[in-house]
């Protein structure tokens, strides 16, 4: 009898949970409907970017929105000639491990270029330099362009990072209905076991 009822007892909740079915999280796309599910848009600039590191180098791209630094070591099936603005399908997938501490943990795979801009069609169109003016002695604070660059890392970061925290409220908040759920279940089930 006690080996029916613990038997009972292990088995419901998962015809329970099977009946009740998986929820699936309102979520609307956001890249175009013509892009397979499994591929993100980027947004690929014309030039490239010493990455954080200062060792190697980076593109500038926009995803949904968001300029990213990503390594060129990490971007695989891909030519990129400066001066050219690409619009690009890129598939995800995770490195292997060991990863190193500064290392992302996705390489991508360009599987389709959507479109290509020429950015400087012909000679005319880049800016000469006609005066050289002489440069005083360099000063130990930093330039424009890396207070810029600095700057513009900082904004990524915190974008990133504030995207990562709202996927983790949004997965906290769905782990909370979860177990809401299996709490009512185990009452149930314990109701049905020892009914007063």
């Amino acid at each position: 009898m006690k080996k029916s009822v613990v038997l009972l007892f292990i088995c419901m909740p998962v015809f329970l949970f099977a009946q009740r079915g998986t929820i699936i999280p309102d979520v609307k796309p956001s890249v175009p409907s013509s892009v397979p599910n499994t591929n993100k848009v980027w947004v690929i600039e014309d030039y490239l970017l010493d990455c954080p590191d200062g060792k190697s180098k980076c593109y500038l791209i926009k995803e949904s929105g968001v300029n990213k630094t990503i390594p060129v070591d990490d971007v695989f099936d891909f030519v990129f000639e400066p001066g050219i603005k690409y619009t690009v399908w890129v598939k995800e997938e995770m490195k292997t491990p060991p990863v190193s501490v500064n290392a992302g943990i996705y390489n991508y795979k360009v599987v389709k270029i959507v479109s290509k801009k020429g950015i400087v069609s012909d000679a005319s169109e880049i800016p000469s330099v006609t005066a050289v003016t002489p440069v005083s002695t360099p000063t130990p604070t930093a330039s424009a362009t890396e207070v810029v660059m600095i700057n513009t890392y900082e904004s990524e970061y915190k974008a990133r990072v504030e995207e990562e925290l709202k996927t983790l409220k949004k997965q906290v908040a769905e782990l909370k209905k979860q177990l809401e759920v299996l709490q009512l279940q185990m009452q149930l089930q314990l109701q049905a076991i020892n009914p007063k």
